[in-house]
């Protein structure tokens, strides 16, 4: 058992076994202590405390899953029953795209929040071998995406509006299928978003980027990148590093930026 949920257990009750006052608080504080275990699958072990404690851990607002297997992050949120989740972290070095895909439109529905979501690449596997494409709906709801994908493939979802949406990070991707980053990115799409980073993402040729709202921008080892258009009255902060480096004409590489 884990030593955090055995502490929890060691301090149920007076050590004669007594009044169990630990599970005699109420509902809100018992979930402001589960939020502090910090890891999903640790706070959903106090289940075997006792059977006030055994669906509080599905209560929980914030979700972290660190290095867990795939298919257990889709299983515990299944079980979840807060409607609205302020913030979800999933590491994984074990991914499946179609059950990322399956959990990340569950998780899609509730977010009003954060989302980090990070795939850890086996050393010495190159990008090409990555196989799937992880389809990415629309979080309607949620406020911060960072999606550090370990060159797995990305679909980009063809439609909706990311309405809350203030920052957006895709990191390690191989973006796939019919609709592309600009069409993302539109203030159509993403109207109130801030800050934007992109890096080492394949299957990108081109950024055009048109923002009223955009503030910072950073484009990241974007190595067959060869044409950049920013447009953005607000920008504070724009930074491109190690882009443009492997086209086959550079002196073709286009960049026209339009910002204070």
């Amino acid at each position: 058992m884990d030593p955090s949920v055995e502490r929890l257990k060691l301090s149920d009750g007076d050590g004669g076994g007594g009044e169990d006052r630990l599970s005699a608080l109420p509902d809100d504080l018992l979930i402001r202590i589960l939020v502090l275990v910090d890891d999903a699958a640790e706070a959903a072990q106090t289940s075997i405390l006792a059977s006030r404690w055994r669906r509080l851990w599905a209560l929980l607002p914030e979700l972290r899953f660190y290095y867990i297997e795939h298919h257990g992050i889709g299983t515990a949120l299944a079980a979840h029953q807060v409607p609205d989740l302020t913030l979800l972290i999933a590491l994984t070095d074990d991914p499946s795209p179609e059950s990322m895909s399956a959990w990340l439109h569950v998780a899609a529905r509730r977010l009003s929040g954060h989302i980090h979501v990070e795939v850890r690449r086996e050393a010495g596997t190159k990008a090409e071998e990555r196989l799937g494409v992880i389809e990415l709906p629309c979080f309607h709801k949620a406020t911060y995406v960072v999606l550090n994908l370990g060159s797995l493939g990305l679909a980009l979802p063809p439609s909706g509006v990311f309405a809350r949406h203030k920052e957006l990070q895709l990191i390690g991707i191989r973006l796939q299928g019919q609709t592309g980053l600009n069409d993302l990115l539109s203030p159509q799409r993403c109207p109130s978003l801030e800050s934007l980073r992109v890096g080492d993402a394949r299957g990108l040729d081109s950024i055009n980027i048109h923002s009223e709202t955009l503030v910072r921008v950073e484009l990241l080892d974007l190595v067959r990148l060869q044409e950049l258009t920013v447009v953005a009255p607000a920008l504070i902060r724009l930074k491109v590093s190690n882009c443009f480096t492997d086209t086959l004409n550079p002196e073709l590489s286009v960049a026209n930026i339009s910002a204070p």
